[in-house]
């Protein structure tokens, strides 16, 4: 016997719900990449070629103040993603509690927002093809209808935390590839122009804030 859970979650409702929140994750992504640019690429890419390029005041003054544009600009941008970050998981516990059918817990989410206009605007830049409201169907698994309701909220929930994990997993390591790719060029070609060793961790410093990530 169905629980509701998969007719709840294909809902119109729900389907606007999930594209809403899956269009401000996707530009939240985007700001993050342009956040990497000026936080990581760009000071990478000066220290290197200060490497190359010796006693060159220019390029000098350039990477100071890079590094500082860098933390102003990187402030602005993570108080931005913070917030987009905020709404999509809001929206996405809306679509949550109404597909379990459970209700909103201010203890647990804060106080509930009206995100009925922003749903509305952001479904709709998502919705650019015609099997894009087809993708988002079936978010959980069909098997979680054919449960009792609470075992089948316990099954969306874990699946929820594997998806979690496994996206979490997969961004710290490609952080780690990048990073240690970043230090082994810095440092290779330090070895090469037989930099000292204080050189070399000044231009560390500059892809350090990746750790941040």
């Amino acid at each position: 016997m169905s629980n509701g859970i998969n007719h709840r979650q294909n809902e119109d409702k729900s389907i606007y719900m999930l594209a809403a929140s899956s269009q401000i994750y996707q530009e939240a992504k985007r700001m993050c990449c342009v956040f990497a640019f000026f936080e990581v690429w760009l000071p990478f890419l000066l220290a290197v070629m200060q490497i190359f390029v010796r006693d060159n005041d220019l390029l000098s003054e350039a990477v100071c103040l890079v590094s500082i544009a860098g933390l102003f600009i990187g402030k602005l941008f993570q108080d931005s993603i913070n917030k987009k970050k905020q709404h999509a998981a809001a929206i996405q516990q809306e679509f949550d509690t109404y597909t379990y059918q459970m209700p909103w817990n201010s203890r647990l989410f804060g106080e509930k927002m009206n995100l009925n206009e922003l749903i509305a605007d952001k479904s709709q830049k998502f919705f650019g093809h015609e099997n894009d409201k087809e993708r988002l169907k079936n978010w959980y698994q069909i098997l979680a209808d054919e449960l009792p309701l609470e075992k089948g909220i316990l099954l969306c929930q874990r699946e929820n935390i594997c998806w979690d994990a496994g996206l979490r997993k997969r961004y710290r390591n490609l952080c780690i590839v990048i990073f240690s790719i970043m230090v082994f060029l810095i440092l290779g070609a330090g070895i090469v122009q037989n930099e000292r060793t204080l050189e070399f961790l000044r231009r560390i410093s500059f892809v350090a804030p990746l750790l941040y990530w």
